[in-house]
């Protein structure tokens, strides 16, 4: 038992040791475009654009009016980190694919939001743009998954063995 609560401590342990940055989840463009609207600029954030497209794309903020303000144009298969803050939209849209500054324009690929912010010490928040890696669990979820496919079987394992003595 006490082997089994040192392996569980490790695991612990190496989840708590591993601050990764946050790869966040990509939204809806069209509703961001819609509705989205910068309502805070107080809580400091950063956010790593990374652009895994073979074609370049811009990088617009939605404003307090709700408006676009371009940014960046982003090339193809390259990246870069934008100051930004927790509450403040941002979407990305094929580059040169028409008036993309006016609402509901331009090929719209997808949009994103800080949920880290700076303080937290945690590197930028990562916006993966056409590629879909946030679904990839981290080292430290699979380390837990398997430690406790091993806790259970060892736990059946000792009860096969008490059930025939």
């Amino acid at each position: 038992m006490r082997k089994v609560n040192l392996v569980a401590a490790a695991v612990v342990a190496i989840g708590a040791s591993t601050a990764n940055a946050v790869v966040l989840a990509q939204l809806d463009p069209v509703a961001l475009d819609t509705v989205g609207q910068s309502t805070s600029g107080t809580t400091p954030a950063s956010i790593d654009f990374v652009n895994h497209l073979s074609y370049a794309v811009d990088v617009y903020w939605i404003n307090y009016s709700a408006d676009r303000v371009f940014y960046k144009t982003l090339g193809a298969t390259s990246d870069y980190v934008q100051p930004t803050y927790i509450t403040h939209p941002w979407i990305i849209a094929k580059a040169g694919s028409g008036d993309t500054l006016a609402q509901g324009t331009g090929t719209l690929i997808t949009g994103f939001l800080a949920v880290t912010p700076d303080s937290a010490g945690l590197g930028p928040d990562i916006a993966n743009i056409g590629a879909n890696i946030g679904t990839v669990p981290e080292p430290a979820s699979w380390a837990l998954l398997v430690t406790g496919f091993g806790l259970i079987g060892i736990a059946a394992r000792r009860r096969v063995r008490s059930a025939a003595a």
